[in-house]
């Protein structure tokens, strides 16, 4: 018996895995038992009529038969093998965490690839998948982490920290964020804080711009910290290299991390499952893949516009203003990437060798790195930032791959030392000094931010283009790309397309 669900199970995963090749053989089989039925037509039918009941029949029997396999192999809950459990459609927000969670409790198989721990390959045994899975808890307002109250606050100054991925914790425990190291941190300097971690997989400012506006604001908050900026690059250039990028616009998971197209109820919502398959294998392997392969001489391109960043910063400008309006104080945080542009030969050698990063990857996300923070430094002058990467620029090389999962994702060692470096920022911060002193709710018409609409249209204008030196770095590399594809070299290299997908 076990020997048969073994083989059933991998049947299952392999017409997962190469669902666009099965569906083509299934799709040349019913072609040909089409021309059988036209040539030799039975039972004194006409072969025209015969070929049409079996090309209306062919669409339903091949989504039972997808069915089949997956209710064999994954059980009940089979379509969580295809699509996200822990995150779930949101009207508001597109998607956001399943509320009142808990990763170990969930009583079937998952394959969410942020829940389990690092390097855990796809599991079927259910007491397995259970085990392997972090102490990972939503509450039941959706945020991670326990529950609180949010009329109420349970200590002097409340905290929320937002972001994508990084601030959710990827692959970590609750206590292994850097949003549980900021709090640990604060409260070994003597603050008496409550740090809560708003972050969600996937996430970009205007869905935590609309969370501010619709929640977090109402929520009793004293400071909020945002951890932005890789997913604002990913949110247009997954887009077919920003051809089908707007601002301001939400997807629900499935069009965001599966599908990679704008928004379409008809597609994501479908509810053939084996129809859904067919537009996620095409999307992926004939628009996404090779768009965003860091081979493309095209997707460099994308690190020289600047609509997505002054789009980045009109979300946080409006941020500050809300922020202000409520006497919350407003910080951003500048955070680290496993690799930079001022890495020395060996220093990036030995990150590549430790890493997913091949040549190229590592250099685009070096350059989409530095396009970050010069946002961040754009913005400054009216939001403070905390440079919490200057806490990892002594750590190198291999000592630095060892503080991430992967070029974005900090591992537990990595999120406690970003958690603590911004610890230190604010506790040095006069402004977060004086607040925690005086405790009490947030005065209207205050906080830290600098509102001077001038200098923000002017801040905002210098994002349009990059400076000099890496506008010439961004053109060597188109350059050096169209020249290897010349001779038939450049797509050695593909992108690690686990980065965008889950299991």
């Amino acid at each position: 018996m076990k020997s048969i669900l073994r083989w059933v199970r991998s049947a299952a995963e392999n017409l997962q895995l190469h669902y666009g090749k099965a569906a083509l053989a299934f799709l040349a089989a019913g072609c040909a038992a089409a021309a059988w039925l036209w040539l030799r037509p039975a039972g004194g039918g006409s072969g025209a009529r015969q070929v049409l009941a079996l090309a209306l029949l062919l669409p339903a029997v091949w989504e039972i038969l997808v069915r089949l396999v997956f209710l064999a192999a994954y059980g009940v809950s089979y379509r969580y093998s295809v699509f996200t459990y822990f995150l779930v459609d949101d009207p508001e927000y597109g998607f956001a965490l399943r509320k009142a969670c808990r990763a170990k409790d969930v009583g079937f198989l998952v394959f969410d690839r942020f829940v389990f721990k690092a390097g855990t390959p796809r599991l079927l045994d259910l007491r397995e998948n259970i085990a392997a899975r972090c102490d990972r808890s939503v509450n039941n307002l959706g945020f991670r982490g326990p529950a609180f109250d949010p009329g109420k606050k349970a200590a002097r100054l409340r905290v929320f920290c937002s972001g994508g991925s990084s601030t959710a914790g990827d692959r970590c425990d609750d206590r292994d964020t850097w949003p549980a190291a900021l709090e640990r941190g604060l409260k070994s300097r003597g603050f008496d804080v409550e740090v809560v971690n708003a972050g969600i997989e996937g996430w970009y400012s205007y869905q935590e711009l609309l969370r501010f506006k619709r929640e977090i604001r109402d929520y009793q908050p004293d400071v909020l910290l945002v951890h932005e900026g890789w997913n604002e690059e990913f949110q247009y250039s997954s887009l077919q290299l920003g051809k089908n990028w707007r601002p301001r616009t939400v997807r629900n998971s499935r069009e965001t991390r599966s599908l990679y197209c704008p928004r379409n109820r008809f597609l994501s919502g479908t509810a053939s499952l084996a129809f859904y398959l067919a537009v996620q294998s095409w999307r992926k392997n004939l628009v996404f893949v090779p768009s965003m392969r860091f081979t493309n001489p095209r997707r460099w391109e994308t690190l020289r516009q600047g609509a997505y960043l002054q789009a980045w910063f009109d979300n946080l400008a409006e941020l500050a203003r809300l922020a202000h309006e409520r006497g919350i104080l407003l910080y951003t945080l500048d955070y680290p990437g496993l690799v930079d542009m001022s890495d020395t030969p060996g220093d990036r050698e030995a990150c590549t060798r430790h890493s997913r990063l091949n040549r190229w990857y590592a250099d685009y996300q070096a350059a989409s790195k530095r396009r970050i923070s010069m946002t961040l430094a754009a913005l400054a002058p009216a939001v403070p930032c905390l440079k919490a990467d200057e806490a990892f620029a002594s750590t190198k090389g291999a000592a630095r791959a060892g503080l991430f999962y992967d070029e974005v994702h900090l591992n537990p060692a990595g999120n406690d030392l970003l958690g603590t470096a911004a610890a230190e920022r604010l506790a040095a911060d006069a402004a977060f000094r004086r607040r925690h002193e005086e405790g009490g709710p947030p005065r209207p018409a205050g906080g830290n931010v600098r509102l001077d609409e001038a200098f923000l249209a002017k801040a905002r204008e210098s994002l349009e283009r990059n400076p000099p030196y890496l506008e010439r770095f961004i053109e060597s590399k188109r350059v050096e790309l169209l020249r290897e594809a010349g001779r038939g070299r450049a797509d050695a290299t593909d992108i690690p397309t686990s980065q965008y997908t889950t299991f």
